[in-house]
């Protein structure tokens, strides 16, 4: 088996002063470099420390973990496909009123332990939120314009860097 470590390598111990080389109870398979210890022994030469005992550090104390609560689950929703035209996005508004109703309890009976609605701690937004209206990719795109189309940020920037990708409905 090979090993990157040979016997003629040494430990050093680096201060603003010195450098020291460090003998006795430490070996190179013991430390790395950037460890931070404590290191009990005495300097026998002015370039040489002899180690008789290595301090490693105690964990910092830690905080106690907030006693988990048990049934909470999650809510996904995507494929909004919001275009800023509201007569096209009428139907995803009064969908997503209706579920923020049913988040707050006021159309299921929120006040039931076992009522889904109840036990949701957190509401996730996936992707395809944003389409592109009609009006928008018939300028991006004129030639696809009888396929649906979205947008897909290519970049950050401007309608130029966007890019056009389609599928047939």
């Amino acid at each position: 088996m090979m090993s990157i470590v040979s016997n003629k390598d040494f430990l050093e111990f680096e201060d603003e002063k010195q450098i020291v080389k460090l003998e006795g109870n430490i070996t190179m398979d013991e430390v790395a470099t950037g460890c931070t210890v404590g290191l009990y022994g005495s300097q026998v030469k002015s370039d040489a420390f002899n180690v008789e005992q290595i301090i490693w550090p105690a964990p910092c104390p830690q905080r106690p973990w907030p006693t988990a609560k048990t049934g909470g689950v999650v809510a996904f929703i995507s494929g909004l496909e919001l275009t800023g035209d509201a007569v096209n996005d009428a139907v995803v508004t009064t969908a997503f009123e209706l579920m923020s109703r049913w988040l707050n309890g006021e159309i299921s009976d929120q006040f039931d332990p076992k009522s889904l609605s109840s036990r949701v701690e957190r509401l996730v937004v996936l992707g395809e939120c944003i389409a592109v209206g009609q009006i928008l990719h018939n300028h991006l795109c004129p030639k696809l314009s009888d396929r649906r189309l979205f947008v897909q940020i290519a970049s950050v920037g401007t309608i130029s860097n966007y890019q056009c990708t389609s599928y047939t409905v």
